[in-house]
């Protein structure tokens, strides 16, 4: 059965068994992978929410993947002994035991979502010199987030992730921009251009784009810029900032 449900590309599928007592839950978070959930024994609720569709946790925080909320409001199902749950890629989901005990069976496998989030990392450099100072590299980001953002929302999306995280512990931090010249910004507009075209060929729909493309700038800030820094360019949206 494992075997049968690894996409095409031959990639393997993990497997898990999951034991709960009644009212124990998991707390709503997303997976980059397909997931089957098969329940053995007892009862359990799922419920679902499209991607995109409630405030994250950031990248820097220990429950990255998983909603500020405790309890979401979405589609709800009880899986019962026998019974099977799909949960695309990216969706939010959280799991509660609907009986005294409960045993169940996930088997997830590669996805798009998860080979498009690799190749954002992977297979496209940063229109960053190594050379450049912070002030340099926060003027750059800026133009790069603008130009990759394309009205797709994941700016205002890592931006609320952010705004807790700085104003929480005081970490964000301004930095003055040192602004590049037009060859710099022919660059990152090219790069930018070459990564929408990327993103486009995958046909991921409009809420998986915005969820992979604030994971991106996430990781990118936090690569090139100190935590303060990084930290003060995610919490404001780019738009604010650029005259």
């Amino acid at each position: 059965m494992i075997s049968e449900l690894a996409p095409l590309t031959g990639a393997s599928a993990d497997f898990d068994i999951w034991l709960g007592t009644r009212h124990w839950r998991t707390h709503t978070h997303y997976d980059f992978q397909h997931n089957f959930y098969h329940q053995l024994f007892g009862e359990k609720k799922f419920v679902l929410l499209p991607p995109a569709s409630g405030a994250l946790f950031p990248h820097l925080h220990p429950r990255y993947r998983q909603t500020l909320s405790v309890h979401e409001v979405g589609m709800e199902v009880t899986l019962k002994p026998g019974e099977s749950l799909y949960i695309p890629p990216l969706w939010l989901h959280t799991a509660e035991t609907a009986s005294d005990w409960s045993v169940s069976a996930a088997i997830c496998t590669a996805s798009l979502q998860e080979a498009i989030a690799d190749g954002l990392e992977m297979d496209f450099g940063v229109p960053i010199e190594e050379e450049w100072g912070e002030g340099r590299r926060v003027w750059a980001l800026r133009r790069f987030y603008q130009a990759l953002d394309a009205d797709s929302g994941a700016l205002i999306e890592v931006a609320n992730r952010y705004k807790l995280l700085g104003l929480g512990l005081g970490l964000g931090e301004a930095v003055e921009e040192e602004e590049g010249g037009e060859e710099d910004l022919a660059h990152i507009e090219g790069r930018a251009k070459e990564i929408r075209a990327f993103l486009d060929d995958s046909k991921v729909d409009a809420r998986s784009r915005q969820l992979l493309l604030a994971n991106y700038f996430e990781n990118v800030a936090e690569f090139l810029l100190p935590l303060g820094a990084a930290v003060g360019i995610l919490s404001t949206p780019t738009s604010e900032c650029l005259p």
